[in-house]
């Protein structure tokens, strides 16, 4: 599952973890607590870039603002992951 925030550019969670995202030998460390609780992180001055396997650089984030327009067609995100917009691709 991969998550691109819509409002920061960066999210810390604690407490409750997803086991379904670790390997079988690590779910038993994942925590199983009730509550989960997300910080986001983030500001206009945050830029990120990205170094494809090719070597060429890929804009991920611009003033605070994720660049997906910018991606090409290959770095899109896997079916079922949920977009900068919140909405999940394909959907």
């Amino acid at each position: 599952m991969i998550l691109l925030d819509e409002n920061a550019a960066s999210h810390i969670a604690l407490g409750f973890g997803f086991p379904e995202l670790v390997d079988d030998d690590d779910r038993a460390r994942v925590n199983t607590s009730r509550d989960h609780l997300d910080l986001t992180i983030g500001s206009d001055e945050i830029e990120a870039t990205g170094i494809t396997t090719d070597g060429h650089e890929l804009p991920i984030l611009r003033a605070g603002r994720w660049q997906t327009d910018q991606w090409p067609a290959t770095a899109s995100l896997p079916p079922g992951a949920a977009g900068p917009s919140g909405a999940s691709e394909g959907a």
